[in-house]
């Protein structure tokens, strides 16, 4: 387990500094208005008061203007929970075969998230930053938590079978 929380830090530690790297300032600005376009786009589907400009969302009735930056992205929420992937002991294969359609959840809950803040900013905006900078957070550690966890169990699952064989 110590080895799991080194390599962990290890991993962490590493992964932050990167993401704070300038050269991936243009791939965050083009994945906010690839979502804010997707989001869009999802939006449009039952309210046509919602126009996409770059990466901002405004509400037209309102004039509520939601911007996706690179803290919107959940690059951070992914980059925590590979990770935890990558620093436990498992296959390769293992840990791809988890981690890629998790990334494709955490994303999907991300769209949900932003498409919820961009609504509680337009019925309940005196409720925005409390949804936006706790309960979100908190959605999202304990998905990953639940994520890993599960993970955990189909592993030993799998280690199980293949010892009954």
């Amino acid at each position: 387990m110590v080895r799991f929380f080194v390599i962990y830090f290890i991993l962490i530690s590493i992964g932050m500094s990167m993401l704070e790297l300038p050269v991936l300032d243009d791939y965050y600005r083009n994945f906010g208005e690839l979502l804010a376009i997707l989001i869009g786009g999802l939006i449009h589907l039952f309210d046509s008061n919602v126009i996409v400009n770059k990466a901002v969302l405004t509400q037209l009735n309102t004039g509520f203007a939601l911007e996706i930056t690179r803290e919107c992205l959940a690059v951070e929420t992914t980059l925590l929970f590979g990770a935890a992937v990558f620093a436990w002991h498992a296959t390769w294969q293992q840990k791809l075969l988890w981690l890629l359609p998790s990334i494709l959840l955490l994303q999907i809950i991300n769209i949900i998230r932003l498409i919820t803040l961009l609504y509680i900013g337009k019925w309940l905006p005196n409720n925005f930053d409390l949804i936006h900078e706790n309960l979100w957070p908190l959605i999202f550690a304990l998905l990953i938590l639940i994520l890993f966890v599960y993970w955990l169990v189909f592993l030993e699952d799998c280690k199980l079978k293949i010892l009954k064989e």
